[in-house]
């Protein structure tokens, strides 16, 4: 069997979050890693950037808006599968428009000038 070592990309560092991972999901918009003992961690905001088998690794990017971003698929999905549009897809959208904005509002504050 195949076991991962998971590593989460913040910014500009990476840190290795656990090992001997065998099974990876979607549970409560939390991205859900579990070990061959069956033990969960939990990564809000999580997203997976990369799975390399022959190294056993697997990369994740982690950001807020991709909280959101689950949020808000999840809601379409569920809206497409009942045939029903609910309003709370509205909001979910306004909250991923909101931390896009923020994070570009950063963003420009820490780059300053550097604009290509």
């Amino acid at each position: 069997m195949c076991e991962f070592k998971v590593a989460i990309r913040r910014d500009d560092s990476e840190d290795k979050i656990a090992e001997d991972i065998i099974k990876v999901f979607y549970e409560d918009e939390k991205l859900v890693l579990m070990d061959i003992l069956g033990n969960k961690t939990l990564v809000e905001g999580a997203l997976i950037a990369n799975v390399d088998v022959s190294d056993e690794k697997i990369e994740i990017l982690q950001q807020p808006i991709v909280g959101s971003l689950i949020k808000f698929l999840e809601k379409f999905f569920e809206c497409l599968q009942k045939g029903t549009y609910n309003l709370e897809i509205e909001e979910a959208w306004k909250e991923v428009k909101s931390r896009g904005e923020f994070m570009i509002k950063e963003l420009r504050e820490k780059c300053g000038k550097k604009v290509v």
